[in-house]
């Protein structure tokens, strides 16, 4: 783990004012559940070829559309996570490995 990871969880736990192991299991459930959200924005990012807020010219016709909700099952507790869709329909998935 690089030096910045380490330094961003003790901040984080420092942060939460955790004071034994369950605080700091709790806390880092709750850090957990952006994860998964944040590497399906970016995937949506990369499919449509521009950024969430990106307000200039497009040339391709596809955006965003909606989300859909699911439940992802992980060994801290199951994650409900928003999949970003598109207009034609396509969700970025979720592999297990």
């Amino acid at each position: 783990m690089s030096k910045i990871a380490k330094q961003f969880l003790r901040d984080y736990i420092n942060e939460q004012s955790s004071s034994n192991t369950d605080d700091i299991l709790n806390a880092t459930k709750e850090m957990f559940k952006d994860v998964p959200q944040e590497v399906l924005e970016a995937e949506m990012d990369s499919h449509l070829g521009y950024d969430k807020n990106d307000l200039s010219e497009k040339d391709a016709t596809n955006r965003r559309n909606e989300y859909s909700s699911k439940t992802a099952k992980s060994e801290l507790d199951p994650v409900k996570i928003d999949i970003p869709r598109d207009r034609y329909g396509i969700a970025i998935k979720l592999r297990d490995t």
